[in-house]
């Protein structure tokens, strides 16, 4: 048995500390303490997180640089307009500022955030979102804008060209197409498209045709969506694509034994008619892409809340004539 001596004791606690101090992040942290303001005094200037989440406060403007500041998070507050971060513009990678009262977003305090990766600004009352004007580079990889009363769907070419997660729950996309949002994000590896007003699924013909094996979720839910389109399911050939359609008005699927569709495509919480429209479902085999472990039938009443797995496939009838697609 080896056994160790006060000297490689020693030794060892000292490299240990060294080590746990590579891995301390410089962090203040005041949440829920019901602030109105910020003291920045308090704050240390080799800070690298600020949280002040859960307070009162209305506004933001750091007067000083802290240079190593790279994570912001002040959501549950009060804020009525976007925080004047200039001076950490070249650092700050993090900016969560979702559930507070902006209506506002200055272009110019934006467009200084040059090193930004993550925005959140969800649940907010911005009515317009900018495009930066800076020449940059951007960062930017993640936005958030999500149940915001947006007027127009922010297309940002120069923003949008380096973001791969986009979300735009609830914020009704109006005229807006697809082809145009693609166009403005073309770096896309997710798309939340969350209670939009979407009446139809979009054309996935017009989503890029990645060769980098990216994995991709295209997020479509709470939408009045009441037909799948057989030419728009058969682009999803790529299986490293992730389809939600769900809480949608989708009760039927049209027959895709003859289309080679490779994604993962999830079909959950559709109020799903499981009769004979369903029986070639039953005989595919997963080879449609169809995650059948996911639905859930909800007529006739006799199958309501009955997953659709557990149902034999002589239960899966039509009543007089129908047409079979």
């Amino acid at each position: 048995m080896r056994f160790w001596t006060a000297s490689m004791f020693i030794a060892f606690l000292f490299i240990h500390a060294a080590w746990r101090q590579t891995l301390a992040v410089v962090k203040y942290s005041k949440p829920d303490q019901g602030l109105t303001e910020l003291d920045y005094s308090l704050i240390p200037s080799d800070v690298e997180e600020v949280k002040v989440n859960g307070n009162e406060i209305s506004s933001i403007s750091l007067p000083r640089d802290f240079p190593n500041m790279v994570k912001f998070l002040a959501y549950d507050n009060a804020l009525v307009e976007f925080p004047d971060l200039t001076f950490v513009g070249d650092t700050l990678v993090t900016l969560r500022l979702l559930r507070n009262l902006i209506s506002t977003v200055s272009q110019s305090r934006l467009s200084a955030l040059t090193r930004l990766e993550d925005l959140n600004l969800a649940k907010n009352y911005i009515s317009a979102f900018p495009d930066v004007t800076g020449a940059g580079p951007y960062h930017m990889q993640k936005l958030v804008l999500s149940d915001n009363p947006l007027l127009t769907t922010p297309l940002l070419p120069n923003l949008g060209r380096t973001v791969d997660y986009v979300a735009l729950g609830g914020v009704d996309l109006g005229t807006t197409t697809m082809e145009s949002i693609l166009a403005a994000y073309p770096m896309l590896t997710f798309y939340g498209f969350i209670g939009n007003g979407m009446d139809n699924i979009p054309n996935f013909w017009h989503f890029p045709r990645r060769e980098d094996n990216v994995p991709t979720t295209i997020r479509i839910g709470r939408n009045p969506i009441k037909k799948l389109g057989r030419h728009s399911l058969a682009a999803l050939s790529n299986p490293n694509w992730h389809v939600e359609i769900t809480r949608c008005e989708i009760e039927t699927i049209p027959n895709l034994l003859d289309l080679s569709i490779s994604a993962i495509v999830d079909l959950s919480e559709n109020p799903l008619i499981c009769d004979c429209r369903l029986k070639w479902l039953k005989v595919a085999l997963n080879n449609t892409g169809i995650d059948t472990s996911t639905l859930i039938c909800s007529q006739p009443p006799h199958l309501n809340q009955t997953a659709f797995d557990d149902v034999p496939v002589h239960e899966l009838k039509c009543e007089g004539n129908m047409y079979i697609v």
